[in-house]
Order: structure tokens, then C-alpha cells, then sequence
């Protein structure tokens, strides 16, 4: 099977409203990709009402608002950053516009492009509040939704070429937790804010994000987290902490990132467990029929998405990669995979479904 989607194009429609030009969006896709491309299928941006907010609340997001969230979620996917990356934005985009297109009194210019708003901290505008005099782009540039989401990723095919660097070529993002990773961009004077908004930012990658990501195989399976490869199936070392020891085969495949990494069910099925072991800390267990199950061991504390006896599809948040119990040495997701209760290696078995673990 082939996916459709290569490329988003946003058109914005300016529209008069209370005195302030809003936009019409439209996500269109185009070309042809692989089942793995790491590209988006179109997706029709609605408003959502009482998703997740900051603490305990709800709160509610436009459909420009939401086609804002869109455009980072595609923008993240084409240029291959994980989970975690695309999260970061989205955390930072609700933190400093909520979402909206802001243009700015003090850069007259940015009120000629369509927006949902006005900005008033310095010279800063757009969903990011990216400074033109601070060198993130002219300011047409920066009022576009795609360019700014270009400009916050940076890296080396950035536009800005790390100056001012974004979050790709911040050394060690991926070992910061989400909140710091974003302030080390924006250079925030209020770097704890940007976490409150994560439980919005999660809702919107798993409402949005099933377009894209590495993508679900002809077989309906699909990769359970981005990140490194740091421990395969088979015999190993083996690993003692607190007077309790692991066994000397590992029975599983580790794949690392940063802490907070959505975790996600790698196939349609049922959530058959829920719970907490010394050993492997924070688990999920889920029976995909046909005797086949999956294991996500050492998730964050607190971050179980899913509960027991709930249906869940290929590539839905489940939980967040964490570190919990005695066997972790740092952030990774343990994946087990049984078939008829007989432990098998999950990467053979996942490539014959057309998927390959450790990608971005």
C-alpha cells in the first residue's frame, strides 16, 4: 500500500472579523511516499472543545487554532523529528500565543498578513512570538505558520542555519525535560509555564499526529516510540540494582529518548493490564488477538494514557517513556512482544510487518 502525502501546503484566506483579518486554512498534501515515509496524510482541521488544559482544566481551540497545531505536526513529521520534538513546539506554541497567529502593533508590516490577533511583548509575532530583529526571518516570513515551525525545528536544513538556533541544534535537547528543551529556544522569562501546557500538547499530537509519525504498515502495525536502539533480544549482561537483578536474557528490545516521549499501542487491540513492578517499573500490556500481545515497561511516572479493558488503536498514546523501576539505567521503552505466552524478538517481528523500531 502506498501513502498519499509528501508536502502541506497552508493557504491562508484573509477574512475581515471585528476588525481583525483572520484566515480560512486549508491543509492540502501532494506526492507519493513510502508506508514509512514520515510524511502526513490531509487532515481536516476542526475547532475541539473541552480537551485538556493547563492543571485540571478544559479548554477550548478554534479551527485556526488547531490548523496552526497541524502545521507543526506535519512540518515536525516531514523533517523527521520525534515525538518528543513535535510535542516541545506544540507545548511552546500554546505557551506563547495559544496557538494563534499573533501580528504585532509595534511591527506595523505583520498586520498586513492574515492573523488572529495582536502580540504586544517587544518586537515578537506569530504562533512562536519570534523577534524579526532578532534574526528568526523578515517578517512576512515569520506571520507564515509553516516558515515559523521551520524556524523553531531549525537544524540543518533550517532555514535560520542555527543562528538563531532552534531546537535542533540546541546540544542535548533530547536530554532535557520538555519544558527546559523549549525554554533553551525561546530564552523565556517564565520557563516553568511551558510544562503546564503539556496535557493540551499531548491531546493535539494524538488528535493530529495519527497523519503522520512513522505511519501504520499495510498490517496495521506501527512504531511504538522514536529514539535510539540501546538493547536488543537475546542474552546480555546482567544488571543489579537494590539487591534485585535482572535475568541474563532480555526478553525485549529498549529503544531510548528523552523522558516524556509519547509511548504508543503499536497495534489495534485491547489494554489486557495495568501496573507497577519493581522491576520493570510503570507497565502496559496489550492483547492484539490472534495470541499475539505487546509489553511498554518503564513509562513516567504518572502518564498512563490507557486503562484496563479499553480499545486502543495502532499509534494511539498509551503512556510517556520514563525510567521507572530497578532495571532502568535512564529514559527508554522496554517493548516485549509474545506470541501464544512465548517471548519473540520484537524487531524480527516487526519488520516482517513492514515496520522498523529505532526511527524517528
Amino acid at each position: 500500500m502506498v501513502a498519499v502525502i509528501a508536502a502541506v501546503l497552508v493557504l491562508a484566506i484573509p477574512v475581515a472579523a471585528m476588525g481583525v483579518i483572520g484566515t480560512a486554512v486549508v491543509l492540502f498534501a501532494s506526492g507519493e511516499g513510502s508506508e514509512q515515509s514520515g510524511v502526513c496524510a490531509p487532515i481536516e482541521s476542526t475547532a475541539m472543545t473541552a480537551i485538556p488544559g493547563p492543571g485540571s482544566t478544559e479548554i477550548s481551540l478554534q479551527e485556526e487554532q488547531v490548523a496552526n497545531a497541524a502545521v507543526i505536526v506535519h512540518v515536525g513529521s516531514e523533517a523527521k523529528i520525534s515525538q518528543a520534538g513535535v510535542l516541545i513546539a506544540l507545548m511552546v506554541a500554546l505557551r506563547e500565543s495559544t496557538l494563534r497567529n499573533l501580528a504585532n502593533p509595534t511591527v506595523p508590516e505583520s498586520l498586513e498578513y492574515p492573523h488572529e490577533g495582536e502580540g504586544s511583548d517587544l518586537d515578537s509575532v506569530n504562533v512562536f512570538q519570534q523577534r524579526p530583529s532578532a534574526g528568526w526571518g523578515s517578517v512576512e516570513e515569520l506571520m507564515t505558520p509553516r516558515y515559523a515551525a521551520e524556524a523553531f525545528f531549525g537544524g540543518d536544513d533550517g532555514p535560520n542555519q542555527g543562528s538563531p538556533p532552534g531546537l535542533l541544534d540546541t546540544a542535548g535537547w533530547e536530554q532535557m525535560e520538555l519544558g527546559e528543551a523549549g525554554q533553551a529556544v525561546q530564552d523565556s522569562a517564565h520557563p516553568e509555564a511551558y510544562d503546564q501546557w503539556r496535557p493540551t500538547a499531548q491531546h493535539l499530537l494524538q488528535e493530529l499526529g495519527g497523519s503522520c509519525s512513522t505511519g501504520v504498515s499495510a498490517d496495521g502495525w506501527t512504531n511504538p516510540a522514536p529514539g535510539q536502539i540501546t538493547g536488543t533480544f537475546g542474552p546480555r549482561g546482567i544488571i543489579c540494582t537494590g539487591g534485585i537483578c535482572t535475568p541474563a536474557f532480555h526478553d525485549a528490545v529498549d529503544i531510548a529518548n528523552a523522558a516524556g516521549t509519547p509511548v504508543a499501542a503499536a497495534a489495534a487491540g485491547t489494554v489486557s493490564a495495568v501496573y507497577t513492578e519493581s522491576m520493570g517499573g510503570n507497565i502496559v500490556e496489550i492483547d492484539h488477538g490472534g495470541g499475539v500481545t505487546t509489553l511498554y515497561a518503564h513509562l513516567l511516572e504518572g502518564s498512563f494514557a490507557v486503562a484496563q479493558g479499553e480499545e486502543v488503536a495502532a499509534g494511539q498514546t498509551i503512556a510517556l517513556m520514563g525510567s521507572t523501576g530497578s532495571a532502568s539505567t535512564g529514559p527508554h521503552l522496554h517493548f516485549g512482544l509474545r506470541i501464544d505466552g512465548t517471548a519473540v524478538d520484537p524487531m524480527t517481528f516487526m519488520e516482517e510487518q513492514g515496520v522498523t523500531l529505532g526511527t524517528n
